[in-house]
């Protein structure tokens, strides 16, 4: 893609400590087969392996397509993708994170000329494989959902059901991305989708790498969330700020907000759950609020379910405690007819008339 024309669709692409792993995601990109031009800009977070050599080496190649960002300190993740995609010129951006890589060649024009015949969608997705590098679980296709209608908005709010290197934006403003926020993602969709509807391509088109150097890689979720349990609660803000005042979202929105305080409420360690939430109540304390008015709400509720659930116990042992009675006073009856039938004469006449007859069959 030779040129000075401006580019249709700009790929925005970030890394850091990337060396193993971006120049799969790199090819992948240059691979692109595409009828527009298009731009590559790749911004490195001040990294401490060999990765800026690497993209130096491809914008030297590829001097009309890559774009190089080398930062010379680290600036987080958040500002690192502000900064990148601020300096992005198409008309649609394309992200991806070079520890990933794309699978199909095709994926700009498909995502592109899917916004340009739904001029209502803000951007659009497509599910991805998941690999575990190093890991003996079995590859994946993300999300597993194949009807749109539950990829929605309100979904989106709920749980984060898009993958980065899946997403093709119009360009926006996106230079005001808060800083020092986890998923910066997830954010990105959400300050996207309120811009229109979300487009879902269903066609896999792309990787993500789970690896040992990833931010999502452990499993331990008590060292996650004593790590980054307030840049969750500060994405979280971020998207109150946006959706907070749509009366139709609200329990959408807040359903992770309950989950994230609960995560660090539960951490084992009495003295890592009582700073963070401290901190946590002190930093944010609109959101704080609302999350005690729903906690409580929820264990009112659990409590009302739970007392139904024992008054419906209640009354089916008194029901099974009559019919015990009942039975047992049947058997006292029955006992008590029996004593009076063996206490008969006529009982005592069968008695020995059954003897006689027992003796005569032994002759």
């Amino acid at each position: 893609m030779k040129g000075q024309v401006k580019p249709k669709v700009s790929i925005v692409a970030i890394s850091y400590n990337h060396e193993r792993y971006i120049r799969q995601a790199l090819d992948s990109f240059l691979n692109q087969k595409a009828n527009f031009e298009f731009e590559i800009i790749v911004g490195d977070d001040c990294s401490t392996d060999n990765t800026p050599s690497i993209i130096k080496e491809y914008a030297e190649k590829y001097p009309n397509l890559v774009k190089p960002i080398l930062r010379t300190s680290n600036v987080g993740i958040s500002r690192n993708f502000s900064d990148t995609m601020s300096k992005a010129r198409g008309k649609y951006i394309a992200l991806c994170e070079c520890d990933d890589f794309w699978t199909d060649p095709n994926k700009i024009q498909i995502q592109a000329d899917f916004l340009d015949g739904n001029p209502q969608s803000s951007f659009c997705f497509h599910p991805v494989n998941v690999f575990f590098e190093g890991k003996k679980e079995k590859e994946i296709i993300f999300p597993d959902k194949k009807d749109p209608k539950d990829l929605n908005l309100e979904e989106l709010l709920k749980q984060n059901f898009i993958q980065t290197n899946s997403v093709m934006y119009r360009k926006q403003n996106h230079t005001d991305i808060p800083d020092g926020i986890l998923p910066v993602d997830w954010y990105l969709h959400l300050y996207n989708a309120q811009f229109g509807e979300i487009g879902y391509i269903d066609k896999v088109m792309a990787t993500y790498r789970r690896h040992e150097g990833g931010i999502w890689w452990s499993d331990n979720a008590e060292e996650f969330w004593r790590k980054n349990g307030m840049k969750h609660l500060a994405m979280h803000q971020a998207i109150v700020e946006i959706y907070g005042s749509k009366k139709e979202y609200q329990d959408a929105l807040y359903e992770p907000i309950l989950r994230a305080f609960l995560a660090i409420a539960n951490l084992k360690s009495q003295s890592d759950h009582n700073q963070l939430l401290a901190n946590a109540f002190e930093k944010y304390p609109a959101m704080a609020a609302e999350f005690l008015k729903r906690f409580l709400a929820y264990e009112e509720t659990q409590i009302k379910d739970r007392d139904k659930l024992i008054s419906s116990h209640d009354a089916h042992i008194k029901k099974l405690e009559a019919i015990i009675k009942k039975q047992s006073e049947d058997i006292q009856m029955l006992n008590a007819a029996l004593e009076d039938v063996t206490k008969s004469k006529v009982w005592k006449l069968a008695t020995a008339l059954r003897g006689v007859r027992s003796n005569s069959n032994k002759k």
